[in-house]
C-alpha cells in the first residue's frame, strides 16, 4: 500500500460477516454491514438463494486429487478448510491452503467460505461463523475458478449450491464493508470535505487517505495531488481511493456528491485504509504510488 508521511499503510484485510440461519437474503445482509450499523450506506442486498449443486467427494465437481506436496501432512494451521471461526494461532498469525491454488497463505489475504442451513456457500468476510469453512484467495479470479471448477463440493466434502455470480457477491460486500468504514471515520470525526478543506488538511495534518470521486473533474484531482506534492515531495505519500463516485461518498458521510474528502489519522481512519485496499486487490487493481489512483476504481 502506498506510503503514509513516508511510512507503510498497513496490510488490508477484508470485514464483514455472512450471516443468519433465518434466511440467505438475511445472510447476505450481515455479511455486507460486518455488524455495523444499518442504514449508513444504502447498498442493494446479495442475494445467495439457489444456484447449482456441486458434488460431494464422491460426486460431480468434487475435483481431482491433491498433487504431491500440496497439503499432505500440513498443520491444522494451514489446512484448506477448518471447523470454526478463526482465532490466533500462533505468533504471525494462522494461515490456510487456497481451494484453488493450494498455495498456504495468511487468513488476511484470503476469503473464507461456510454454508448456510439450507446448503448454499456464502462468504464469510469476518471470518467468524461457526461451522465447517474453506478458503480461497482473496481475487476476483480466483473466486471465480472455484466457481467455475465447482470446487466448494470438494472443499466441504458435501453438495453444496452456489448462486451463479459468487465472485462479484463478493465484491459488493467488500465494496460496502469499505464505505461502512468511511462512514465510522466520519462519526469519529476523521473526515473533512471539500476541496478548500481538504486541500488545508494535506498541508497541515496526519492523513490516512485522501478519497477523491471516481466521477469527479479531473482538473480537481490535479490540484489535490499538486497540494500533496507541495508538502511532501512525493505524490504518492498519502493513498488515494478513487473507487467510488460522488453519491457514494455522499451517502456514507451523510452529505450530497462529494467529490473531495480527506480521511485523517486515527485507527477508524486506518481500517477505512485497509477495506479500500482489500477491494482493490481483490479487483486485481494495480496498487501503486500513482498521482491520482493508488487506489483505484474499476
Amino acid at each position: 500500500m502506498a506510503k503514509r508521511h513516508g511510512e507503510t499503510a498497513a496490510g488490508a484485510a477484508a470485514d464483514g460477516t455472512a450471516g443468519d440461519a433465518a434466511a440467505s437474503d438475511a445472510a447476505a445482509q450481515d455479511v455486507a454491514t460486518g455488524g455495523a450499523p444499518t442504514g449508513e450506506v444504502a447498498v442493494a442486498g446479495v442475494p445467495v438463494e439457489g444456484g447449482p449443486v456441486e458434488g460431494g467427494p464422491d460426486g460431480a465437481g468434487s475435483g481431482s486429487a491433491a498433487p504431491a506436496g500440496s497439503g499432505a501432512g500440513l498443520p491444522v494451521a494451514a489446512a484448506e478448510a477448518d471447523d470454526g471461526p478463526v482465532a490466533d494461532e500462533a505468533a504471525g498469525g494462522p494461515e490456510r491452503m487456497c481451494l484453488v491454488t493450494r498455495a498456504v497463505l495468511p487468513v488476511e489475504a484470503l476469503v473464507r467460505f461456510v454454508v448456510d442451513p439450507d446448503g448454499h456457500v456464502v462468504p464469510d468476510l469476518k471470518r467468524s461463523l461457526p461451522g465447517r469453512g474453506v478458503w480461497v484467495t482473496a481475487t476476483r479470479e480466483a473466486v471465480a475458478t472455484a466457481e467455475r471448477k465447482r470446487l466448494f463440493g470438494r472443499g466441504f466434502k458435501a453438495e453444496v449450491k452456489v448462486e451463479p455470480g459468487l465472485a462479484d457477491r463478493v465484491e459488493a460486500l467488500m465494496r460496502r464493508a469499505a464505505l461502512q468504514s468511511l462512514s465510522l471515520a466520519r462519526k469519529a470525526g476523521l473526515v473533512v470535505t471539500g476541496f478548500t478543506k481538504v486541500e488545508a488538511a494535506i498541508g497541515g495534518e496526519r492523513l490516512s487517505a485522501l478519497v477523491e470521486a471516481s466521477d469527479g473533474a479531473e482538473d480537481g484531482k490535479r490540484k489535490v495531488i499538486a497540494a500533496v506534492m507541495r508538502r511532501f515531495g512525493d505524490a504518492g505519500a498519502v493513498p488515494v481511493v478513487a473507487a467510488f463516485d460522488s453519491a457514494e461518498i455522499g451517502l456514507a458521510l451523510g452529505l450530497t456528491n462529494v467529490i473531495h474528502a480527506a480521511v485523517l489519522a486515527g485507527r477508524a481512519g486506518d481500517g477505512f485504509v485497509d477495506r479500500a485496499g482489500a477491494l482493490a486487490r481483490f479487483r486485481g487493481s494495480d496498487v501503486t504510488h500513482s498521482a491520482v489512483s493508488t487506489v483505484a476504481g474499476s
